[in-house]
């Protein structure tokens, strides 16, 4: 997509729309990023400076940073620079800057020939660059071409770049051009060879594949093997054969199988017990394209494993194939061993399976570590397990505010009355996060008994406890508790600089509090409480005021446009909310002509 259009469609969000779906924290109600872009006369400002900077690393430096315009205007420009560089490490970088916007969708380059020309440049960076716009980005490349160029290619490097971006074109790569590569002294050719060859099912690819699977040196037998492994095609012989190699990359190149055959997942099972856990984890993985109780069976093992990455992989796999009541029974067995119920619980929480609560509950009542209890509260909460609060709230008192924190998240979806008086007490801890998802989840139970706490939110006034303050306006807007006391508090949060913070005087609260605030005085007001909306007439006054003259601590673009999409929501008129500012790119300034 051009970016032009993509910045012209970043937008500011709906402020209403996010009031409706919670509180106006932080973490869920920001203002998008600016997009990056550079116009078309800033762009022609660079490149006349370009040629006039006699020093070659500053002519780099303005060819990284046109990489940064996001504008599709930047690649003509970059060609033009580039037909006139004479200096290799300055022809890298444009030819790198033009990559890094066709990548991103910001054009492409208009002359393949040109591009083709490159093939043959001094830097290896240059040569390979070029053949990769070649192949990605112009209208019908010849990859046939680029095979010839590779075929005379003495950099390693630019070798494995191609040939990463030739994978795609393997099928219309010519076999002999191939077999010219295998038999190429330089081993990066060779070993590029059999890897494009594996991902061919013609007869003479095959048969360069069997003798790169018996090659002494290790690199050709796992780029054979890798090739295979993404073919969906390939013989499961040869696969076979490679998944038993004596070299652990190679075996883990097998063992990384994006389709998986009958015979395929024969080796995989094989590969779950390798003695490598980066085989074992890759094998894990794979299992996950193969739904069949043997696939199954073996990712159950797996759960059992001694390292956590293959683990985590076997549950991440179990959780794409979704296997039935028997084997989730099989699954629960083998939290037998207590390190694999970490993986066997983020399963269960995964698919929220809440006929396996007990078995959770179980595995909380036993854990003999933090990072369980944290994962088994987490998917107790997923599930809403209410015949948990109790054990739950049992750890409200851990010395790890992580756990803490977990159990005051967890008592607001499990929702129990028995666990209020937990709920309050962790919403008095000293660690923030601890208090602010306790009262979250006072938030979410909405119950009169914690009108005390949304009293006492609304009354902090410093600055890190700015999440509080915005949960509890939402939650006495939505329980009613507009009385006098909130409404001072609302009006003082929103116009005046109420808010401590270590050496720095009072200042305003932060725009999300303000919001929320505002909102929350409308909200009333149309409710009938005439003093809520005189309070928010006065402050709506007051920034449409402060709108007219210089921007100060109160006021800024995104307040006010947030305020303009308020009023136009009480006045039931559609809202239009602004695009959001482009920023150019912070171009570094030279004098021309310095060294």
């Amino acid at each position: 997509m051009n970016s032009l259009l993509c910045a012209a469609a970043i937008f500011f969000p709906l402020v209403m729309d996010c009031w409706e779906k919670g509180p106006l924290t932080a973490d869920r109600f920001s203002i998008p990023p600016s997009p990056v872009f550079a116009d078309l006369d800033t762009l022609k400002e660079q490149s006349l400076i370009y040629p006039r900077l006699s020093s070659p690393a500053q002519r780099s430096v303005l060819a990284r940073e046109l990489a940064l315009s996001n504008n599709p205007e930047a690649v003509p420009i970059l060609e033009k620079l580039a037909g006139k560089e004479k200096n290799s490490f300055c022809r890298d970088d444009i030819f790198a800057a033009m990559l890094a916007l066709a990548e991103n969708g910001c054009g492409k380059p208009s002359s393949a020939n040109a591009l083709k020309e490159s093939f043959a440049a001094e830097s290896p960076m240059t040569r390979s660059t070029a053949m990769i716009l070649y192949l990605k980005f112009t209208a019908s490349p010849d990859p046939a071409a680029v095979i010839d160029a590779l075929g005379r290619e003495t950099s390693p490097f630019a070798v494995e770049r191609v040939c990463e971006a030739l994978r795609p074109f393997a099928g219309k790569l010519p076999d002999e051009k191939l077999k010219t590569l295998f038999d190429s002294p330089f081993l990066p050719l060779k070993a590029a060879a059999a890897g494009l060859a594996a991902l061919k099912n013609s007869p003479e690819a095959l048969e360069l594949v069997a003798k790169a699977a018996k090659d002494s040196n290790p690199l050709i037998r796992l780029q054979a093997a890798r090739g295979l492994a993404e073919n969906p095609s390939a013989p499961e012989k040869l696969l076979a054969e490679l998944s038993k190699d004596t070299d652990p990359a190679v075996r883990l190149a097998a063992a990384s199988m994006k389709h998986v055959t009958p015979g395929k997942e024969a080796v995989l099972c094989a590969l779950a017990s390798d003695k490598s856990a980066s085989v074992r984890t890759a094998a894990a993985a794979s299992l996950g394209a193969s739904n069949t109780p043997s696939s199954v069976l073996a990712l159950i093992g797996l759960i059992g494993d001694t390292d956590i990455g293959v683990r985590r992989a076997a549950a991440d796999s179990l959780v794409k194939l979704q296997p039935e009541k028997v084997w989730r029974d099989r699954l629960i067995a083998a939290g037998a061993q207590s390190y694999a119920r970490r993986e066997i619980t983020s399963f269960f929480a995964r698919l929220d399976d809440r006929n396996y609560a007990p078995d959770i509950r179980r595995f909380l009542k036993e854990a003999d570590n933090d990072l369980l209890i944290v994962d088994a509260v987490g998917a107790l909460e997923i599930m809403r397990d209410r015949e948990a609060a109790p054990l739950v709230a049992s750890f409200a008192g851990s010395p790890n505010p992580k756990v803490r924190g977990a159990v005051a998240k967890a008592l607001g979806p499990i929702r129990n009355p028995d666990t209020y008086a937990a709920l309050k007490k962790l919403y008095r801890d000293k660690d923030m996060t601890v208090a602010v998802n306790a009262l979250f989840s006072m938030y979410q139970i909405r119950d009169n008994t914690f009108r005390e706490e949304f009293l006492h939110a609304l009354g902090t006034r410093k600055m890190e406890q700015e999440a509080l303050r915005a949960i509890a306006i939402h939650a006495v807007s939505d329980l009613g508790f507009m009385d006098a006391r909130v409404l001072s508090h609302l009006n003082t949060l929103i116009s005046k600089a109420c808010i401590t913070a270590p050496m720095s005087p009072p200042m305003p609260d932060s725009m999300n509090v303000r919001l929320s605030g505002m909102i929350a005085l409308l909200a009333a007001g149309k409710k009938g409480n005439a003093e809520a909306m005189r309070i928010y007439e006065e402050n709506r006054r007051f920034f449409a005021d402060a709108s007219k003259k210089e921007m100060n601590e109160f006021t800024s673009e995104e307040m006010l446009e947030f305020l303009a999409q308020i009023e136009a929501f009480r006045k039931n008129e559609k809202i239009a909310p602004r695009k959001v500012k482009t920023t150019v790119p912070n171009f570094t300034i030279y004098k021309t002509g310095t060294h």
